[in-house]
């Protein structure tokens, strides 16, 4: 006996349609087959459904590693904080730029990255207000104490409602 089978058919026009099949024999009194019983489905449209999922996923995947291949390889750094400060997110080339890893300072307070860590809430006042900033020039400390000086942009990004919950950019 076969059970839940899927079955490929072609119709007419060259379309394809999917079915699951299930089957058993049926033996006569002397214990010959006689009879095959059992019904099909039409399962075309699952399939057709597991087909389009299949092939989003892979569109989804290959964006992603596009993506990933961009953030890590450019050489602006990008960021994402918390409106106070919390650093979430950047991208690796802020190693190359302040003489740290990445893991480090990921969790950490930005302002301790400005020489001036007042220019930070500035630079917020301004975010908040405009909702963005543009090419605002920022002097910066590294781990080893050098001062190096950024053109910085940033944007508000805003819940559901509306309301400011982070800040993210470029430098």
């Amino acid at each position: 006996s076969i059970h839940d089978e899927e079955v490929e058919f072609l119709t007419a026009t060259g379309e394809t349609i999917y079915f699951s099949a299930s089957a058993k024999l049926i033996k006569n009194h002397d214990c010959n087959c006689f009879l095959v019983e059992g019904t099909m489905r039409n399962i075309n449209e699952r399939i057709i459904n597991q087909k389009q999922l299949l092939e989003a996923s892979e569109k989804i995947k290959e964006s992603e590693e596009k993506f990933r291949s961009i953030f890590e390889n450019m050489q602006d750094v990008y960021y994402l904080h918390t409106l106070d400060g919390i650093l979430l997110n950047t991208s690796p080339s802020v190693e190359k730029y302040f003489n740290t890893k990445r893991e480090d300072l990921i969790g950490e307070k930005v302002q301790k990255l400005f020489t001036n860590p007042a220019r930070f809430d500035e630079l917020t006042e301004i975010v908040l207000d405009k909702g963005f900033i543009n090419d605002q020039e920022v002097e910066f400390i590294t781990a080893t104490g050098e001062k190096m000086y950024f053109s910085v942009n940033s944007k508000l990004i805003n819940d559901s409602n509306g309301n400011p919950i982070l800040a993210e950019g470029t430098m």
